[in-house]
């Protein structure tokens, strides 16, 4: 187990032995796509190495992010869902209130004392476009994806 203060790296990744047979929902949004797809991929590889299977529900914003989590939950065919998006920050406030409502909701889907699916927020948020493709060449989607295969493990 990773200590909170230690970042992971790949050989972190490498050794984590998780039960096969498991299947994860992955919720990503058609907003920002060419920023989202890099992450798709990376999460996609990452389980896919460690033999779990990945089913996707595309939605059209981060906020339908919070319902498609839901669902997927509801469903009770996942082991683990995770949710990717990017939100760049604009002119308006309309950025604080989408990361906001998608932090309470996925925050909320995981406090309910009834949940047995864990729910791992891959949203980025970002001032800027370079500070987004930054992250994904620092291999975020990597991380959400081996976040998601630690939380099945609790």
């Amino acid at each position: 187990m990773l200590s909170e203060s230690s970042a992971p790296n790949s050989s972190d990744f490498d050794r984590l032995s998780v039960p096969s047979g498991m299947t994860f929902g992955i919720a990503h949004t058609q907003w920002n796509r060419a920023m989202v797809a890099p992450l798709m991929t990376q999460v996609r590889q990452t389980l896919k190495k460690h033999t779990v299977l990945s089913e996707e529900l595309c939605v059209p914003g981060a906020l339908e992010l919070v319902y498609a989590a839901k669902k997927m939950v509801l469903s009770q065919k996942y082991h683990c869902i995770i949710i990717l998006g990017v939100v760049i920050r604009g002119d308006t406030y309309h950025f604080n209130y989408v990361c906001d409502g998608v932090s309470r909701g996925i925050s909320c889907l995981n406090a309910d004392l009834k949940a047995t699916t864990p729910i791992v927020q891959g949203l980025i948020t970002a001032d800027t476009p370079s500070q987004v493709y930054d992250r994904i060449l620092r291999n975020k989607g990597v991380e959400f994806a081996f976040s998601a295969l630690q939380m099945t493990l609790i």
